[in-house]
């Protein structure tokens, strides 16, 4: 077993001495109201036959409050567990024993009625210590002592006088007493296994638990929370779908000249700053980081969530990603610093959303033809003299508000692309 796995077993162990430190408080009321209800009938009807019935009463609730005693320090594990449940499902045996000692009719007095289930029920409360080695041996020992009782009382039971044999012998027949017995042994093995299906589920949740939490923790800083959310909720055969979305690029203007002769470590530092900003817009509009490819941000708005406008809210991002460029570039002023520039191009339509490589490595991304125009789209913002350009399927889904920020590029070749594109641009240079 391993180390997570003694833990998860030892959390059940502490669940399971909780559970039955309340429950032996419960069993002990419930032990108490059948003592006083029994009493009650012998004082009325002035008959001891209820005396024997409340003694058991007793009895069963004074063992109720060991149990809880014992629970609540923790004890009930190991040998300790066994001999408390063990001498739980034997309080039947203990009734007709002492009824054998003391009625004129020995162990028949009871072996016949409701006491006789009570074997069962106690067989059901051992599968809540999820033991299969106990259930079973429980099952066992109630097996024994049942037909033992059953020999003590048969004498008595062959004189009841019956017209009926089959009545006769369901009452003293040994077929039929080894009948109960085996099914006695039975609810002890199935309670048993049950016991094994359900530590086995705990401990396969406790797993999967892991696993998931495993995959958050090595790639929650390199994908985005929404591409992790179905990577885990999915299956390993998870196929590729279409949806409708606006893929958003952005790229910084002149960074291979900035990085030149500047420590590397000053490069990551100004880098990681501006994508945090970058980031922050995205995911205020409701979009979704794809990845960073060297200094450019790919952006999705309706692919992996749901966004009411994806258009509207891709545009809303971009001029975020702008405002926050032009914050970050007063605070790197005031350092000395030179600032940065970026263009942002928007393009709308069906991508696949899916994971994407070889057995060996996959990205969970979006790839189609919008993706490859939105990048173009983004290069054309320095010939257009733009910090944005939108192609005409994000402009006709704007309101008009939005639209009224736009001026008109016209025809575009973009490359890739055999017919000239209607682009919309906004933020001159």
């Amino acid at each position: 077993m391993s180390a997570r796995d003694e833990d998860v077993t030892q959390a059940i162990r502490a669940e399971t001495n909780r559970f039955f430190a309340r429950g032996g408080l419960y069993a002990a009321g419930l032990g108490g109201a059948a003592v006083l209800a029994l009493g009650a009938l012998a004082l009325l009807t002035g008959d001891d036959f209820f005396l024997f019935p409340a003694a058991f009463a007793v009895v069963g609730g004074g063992w109720s409050l060991l149990l809880s005693a014992a629970a609540k320090r923790g004890r009930l594990s190991g040998w300790v567990r066994d001999v408390v449940m063990l001498s739980l499902v034997s309080l039947p045996t203990g009734l007709f024993l002492t009824t054998h000692a003391l009625q004129p009719a020995g162990a028949a007095t009871f072996i016949t009625g409701p006491f006789l289930n009570l074997y069962s029920f106690l067989l059901v409360i051992t599968g809540f210590l999820l033991s299969f080695r106990l259930s079973a041996l429980a099952g066992a020992v109630v097996t024994v002592e049942y037909l033992f009782c059953f020999w003590l009382a048969r004498p008595f039971l062959e004189r009841v006088q019956s017209g009926d044999a089959a009545f006769a012998k369901d009452l003293s027949g040994w077929p039929v007493a080894l009948n109960r017995g085996l099914i006695f042994l039975a609810t002890g093995l199935a309670v048993g296994g049950l016991s094994v299906l359900v530590r086995r589920l705990i401990l396969r949740v406790s797993a999967l638990g892991r696993e998931a939490a495993m995959v958050n923790r090595l790639f929650g800083q390199y994908v985005s929370e929404e591409a992790r959310a179905r990577i885990v909720s999915t299956t390993a055969g998870l196929k590729g779908e279409r949806v409708e979305a606006v893929v958003l690029f952005s790229d910084l203007r002149g960074f291979s000249t900035f990085s030149e002769g500047r420590p590397p470590e000053e490069v990551v530092e100004r880098l990681n700053a501006y994508f945090e900003k970058m980031v922050t817009a995205v995911h205020q509009s409701g979009g979704v980081v794809d990845k960073f490819i060297g200094d450019a941000v790919m952006a999705t708005f309706g692919a992996l969530n749901p966004v009411e406008n994806p258009a509207l809210a891709a545009v809303s991002a971009a001029r975020a990603m702008r405002a926050g460029l032009a914050t970050l570039n007063a605070t790197w002023a005031a350092q000395g610093l030179s600032p940065f520039d970026n263009g942002v191009g928007l393009h709308l339509g069906e991508v696949v959303v899916g994971p994407i490589g070889s057995d060996a490595r996959k990205d969970f991304t979006v790839i189609g033809d919008v993706v490859n125009t939105a990048s173009r789209l983004e290069g054309l913002c320095k010939d257009k003299g733009v910090h944005l350009v939108v192609s005409d399927a994000v402009y006709r889904r704007l309101p008009d508000a939005a639209r009224a920020q736009f001026q008109a590029l016209g025809p575009s070749t973009v490359k890739g692309r055999a017919e000239a594109m209607v682009l919309w641009g906004s933020e001159p240079v």
